[in-house]
């Protein structure tokens, strides 16, 4: 095929994956990207393929083992291997997909990174690398390539939100890996008015599992069996999750460390991650839903909720702050604003307004 499979600094075509997939040269100069992805396609393969069709029968025959690490956001990283087969049980594929065109916006090492690889590849899409890109030059791609879908984290999204600019091209957007918030999923229609919004539950260890359009999942009728709701816990079974010698299973289930709220029958949403809970002057609080209501503010552009200890009252919680730049706040303000929609003891001790919070190469907050 002609069309661009990988644009980067240079743009590479199907024609040329299969020429480099074959171990032969191609007159386009590879960006660090591109080749990192070569090869992890390479690395699927054995031996040389004549053209897409037969790439895509061999990655599916070969069903090789994919090795991946957790991000370790958490607790220590863990080595989880996957197969091709099981990484890809959720992607679908039709022909009404063929001229998708994906961002790229997560480490291609990860599993995220590995799902939009495999979304594109076996749809014959065009991917193009917002991966490590500065946000004006995301923003600048997203357009000038016409992009039409975008699975990303919500951190990604506020920074891409805050910048004012709409994305009438983009057809779909999906997120995961963090908690979002109503005031996100809002801001995300104003600014991408023509796609559709899926809320996406998945880990390296058990890849992709529910999608919502909201915030509320319910499990598909294929995994009733094969999940776990009890005790305000997400546990799967030991059929759904990856090999390794890194995480505990209990009998035949796997405690994923998500805590859910049921908000029905058969629906349910994630709250937090076990041991994330703060013991504030004998209350329970969960840093990450205080965080996700202070984001919810217009004026904020970014914030990081996080513990600190102090010498009278034990445990305090902090919040590091990011103004949008059309906003001049001060510390009193914001705490202001904050006592109005939070109750007192979720209200950060201290509030320091910062002018970046650092993001990981996964596209995640740096915890602190």
């Amino acid at each position: 095929m002609h069309k661009p499979f990988l644009i980067d600094t240079e743009i590479i075509t199907y024609n040329d994956l299969i020429l480099l997939v074959n171990n032969k040269s191609i007159e386009v100069n590879l960006s660090e990207f591109q080749s990192l992805i070569v090869d992890k396609i390479k690395n699927l393969l054995d031996g040389n393929v004549l053209n897409y069709s037969e790439l895509i029968d061999a990655l599916k025959s070969k069903n090789k083992n994919i090795v991946l690490e957790t991000s370790g956001t958490t607790g220590f990283p863990k080595t989880i291997t996957h197969t091709f087969e099981s990484i890809t049980r959720n992607i679908k594929i039709s022909e009404n997909r063929f001229n998708d065109i994906w961002a790229f916006t997560y480490n291609p090492n990860k599993m995220a990174g590995y799902q939009v690889l495999l979304q594109a590849l076996l749809n014959g899409n065009t991917l193009v690398n917002l991966f490590k890109c500065d946000f004006k030059e995301a923003s600048d791609r997203i357009i000038k390539y016409e992009i039409s879908h975008i699975s990303a984290t919500p951190t990604f999204y506020k920074l891409l939100t805050s910048e004012g600019i709409d994305y009438s091209n983009v057809k779909q957007i999906s997120f995961g890996g963090e908690g979002s918030t109503v005031e996100l999923q809002s801001e995300i229609k104003k600014k991408f008015p023509n796609a559709k919004v899926k809320n996406i539950y998945a880990s390296t260890e058990v890849s992709s599992l529910f999608a919502t359009d909201g915030d509320n999942f319910i499990i598909p009728e294929k995994y009733k069996s094969l999940i776990n709701l009890s005790d305000g816990k997400l546990k799967v079974n030991i059929s759904l999750v990856g090999k390794s010698n890194d995480i505990k299973i209990d009998g035949d289930w796997y405690d994923t460390g998500d805590l859910i709220e049921m908000v029905g029958d058969d629906k349910f949403k994630i709250v937090g991650r076990e041991g994330s809970l703060l013991n504030i002057g004998g209350y329970q609080v969960n840093p990450i839903y205080i965080e996700n209501v202070i984001s919810g503010i217009e004026y904020i552009k970014l914030c990081n909720v996080y513990s600190k200890s102090n010498s009278i009252l034990g445990t305090i919680i902090v919040c590091d702050v990011v103004i949008k730049s059309q906003y001049s706040k001060n510390v009193v303000e914001i705490k202001s604003d904050i006592k109005k929609i939070l109750n007192d003891y979720e209200v950060p001790t201290k509030i320091n307004i910062v002018d970046e919070i650092k993001i990981t190469e996964n596209g995640k907050i740096e915890r602190k």
